[in-house]
């Protein structure tokens, strides 16, 4: 028999044997601590990426050809490439290649390449990807999913409600309410046990209504 009492919840209320419900108890615990569920922070959120914005702007403009000197440019791709060993490599010029490290002969092929690419790529597709920006900001001012604050919203409930429903439909067949809590329902009680068992703080019932609302 198993000490989480969230085995205990399952099997007693869907009448399922302990592997049955241990396939139950991992989905529920994986969803509810996994990833928030996808409300957006209206102002936090719009903030941030118009953060995002003004920096793409700040790179666009110092990758500008003419706001750094033809030797700037260069130095900063040859310290992209070499990364750490950049001094090193200067300091031994002249050296025969075999005396230095395996490590610096594979830095530029495992990690300096692929700086330089990247801060290339970025400069080529900026206007993409601050049109992205914007369309996302839009998105998040426009949806229903948008709250002026997410501080006090309880994340975890609502987790916990969404996948406490998904449970109760697959194992009796029977969907679970959409728009009210009824703490005294068989489902009611099977979810207020569940969050007692995962030790989720809150109220049931406003975290029901919470999840309604992003539906």
């Amino acid at each position: 028999m198993h000490d989480d009492p969230a085995f205990d919840v399952i099997m007693r209320h869907l009448n399922l044997n302990e592997d049955q419900a241990y396939v139950w108890v991992d989905y529920i615990a994986k969803l509810t601590y996994g990833d928030d569920p996808r409300i957006f922070d209206l102002k936090r959120d719009i903030e941030n990426l118009e953060n995002l914005d003004r920096a793409l702007n700040a790179v666009l403009a110092a990758l500008d050809f003419s706001a750094m000197t033809q030797a700037a440019r260069d130095t900063l791709g040859f310290r992209m490439i070499w990364g750490p060993f950049s001094d090193e490599l200067i300091a031994r010029s002249g050296q025969k290649s075999e005396t230095f490290s395996e490590e610096f002969h594979s830095y530029p092929e495992r990690v300096g390449k692929k700086a330089s690419g990247a801060l290339q790529a970025l400069e080529d597709n900026i206007q993409p990807i601050r049109d992205a920006i914007q369309s996302t900001k839009r998105h998040i001012e426009k949806s229903s999913r948008a709250r002026k604050g997410t501080g006090r919203i309880n994340f975890k409930g609502i987790q916990l409600v969404n996948s406490a429903r998904d449970v109760w439909r697959l194992s009796t067949g029977n969907d679970a309410p959409r728009k009210s809590l009824n703490p005294a329902s068989r489902f009611g009680k099977f979810l207020c046990d569940l969050f007692e068992a995962f030790e989720i703080e809150g109220d049931p019932r406003a975290a029901f209504r919470a999840w309604a609302a992003t539906q």
